[in-house]
């Protein structure tokens, strides 16, 4: 009976060490697996902390955001500010946005086209929409499209189309606009840009960023513009381009970077114009008319037909004077 009981302890003790021993042999696998651990955090750091900390900022988002996680889960590194600096998301990260984001900014709603299709959002009247399919590829805000056609009387309604750096339709300026400054941002027009019949208009200025217009270019009635300064950008008008009757403008000199109109170009009835010399770039039209501007020398008128391969129809100009 004893012996049978002590057999049996025995059992029993030799079934506690087995116990014990399988305990230690998880230890054991436990402190392996720690070391593999701390070895893969290791080679993690050197890879995050590294020479290749170029490679992950150059990732995109979503890689960059589970890297950064995984090596902040296991070593508490700290995620490089220009790793997810929002001002250098890719066009390709804007992709990965959730379809149903929106952007407002100020109270103004915006969409991006990879974002929301089918958002649309209005400034003061303003119809606008944020695309990222026409963002420069160094740019790190996304261009403002204002899609509609505006017709603009006084300088509060043109405050409302601050910022838009493309009109996709028209603009027609006419009435009590006195200055243009609000169009800074504005670089395209892609129907017809008319301004005109602006008594108190003096300057263009606000507009040297526009460089092309899709539609005709209209100047004409305004009594006391005398320069076409800021229309410096200006290289190509793909309908007709209309300078007439403006009595206080004295020269063309704003349109050195003008390269091609693709209707007629008519510079008519404008009573103080002297030059048109500096329209040097100008290389295509679709027919030049230059007529009754008294104190413009003939021969200047003549040259630039000569400059662009047209046959001028021009009279009424001064037939003396400079002609550069």
């Amino acid at each position: 009976m004893n012996a049978a009981a002590r057999v049996g302890g025995g059992d029993v003790v030799a079934g506690r060490g087995d116990r014990i021993r399988g305990g230690r042999e998880r230890e054991g696998g436990g402190t392996d697996r720690r070391e593999a651990v701390g070895v893969f955090s290791a080679l993690l750091q050197l890879f995050v902390r590294g020479q290749n900390l170029r490679m992950l900022e150059r990732s995109s988002m979503p890689r960059r955001t589970a890297l950064l996680g995984l090596c902040s889960a296991l070593i508490g590194c700290p995620s490089p500010p220009s790793a997810i600096d929002a001002s250098a998301m890719t066009h390709a990260d804007a992709a990965a946005v959730s379809p149903d984001a929106a952007a407002h900014d100020g109270g103004v709603s915006t969409r991006t086209d990879v974002v929301s299709p089918d958002a649309a959002a209005h400034d003061g009247g303003v119809s606008t929409r944020t695309d990222a399919d026409v963002v420069s590829p160094d740019a790190t805000v996304a261009t403002r499209v204002c899609a509609e056609s505006y017709t603009v009387r006084t300088n509060a309604e043109l405050e409302a189309l601050a910022g838009c750096s493309v009109i996709e339709q028209g603009l027609d300026i006419r009435g009590e606009v006195t200055t243009l400054l609000p169009l800074a941002s504005l670089t395209r027009v892609g129907g017809a840009l008319e301004i005109r019949n602006l008594p108190s208009l003096e300057s263009l200025r606000g507009l040297e960023r526009l460089s092309a217009v899709g539609g005709h270019f209209e100047l004409r009635q305004n009594d006391v513009l005398s320069s076409l300064q800021g229309l410096e950008g200006l290289s190509a008008v793909g309908g007709y381009f209309e300078l007439r009757q403006n009595n206080a403008l004295t020269s063309a000199n704003g349109l050195a970077a003008l390269r091609s109109v693709s209707g007629y170009f008519e510079i008519v009835l404008n009573p103080r114009l002297t030059t048109v010399a500096g329209m040097t770039a100008l290389r295509s039209v679709g027919r030049l008319e230059i007529t009754s501007n008294p104190m413009l020398p003939q021969c200047q008128a003549t040259q630039l037909a000569a400059q662009v391969g047209v046959v001028c129809s021009c009279s009424g100009n001064l037939m003396s004077g400079p002609c550069s």
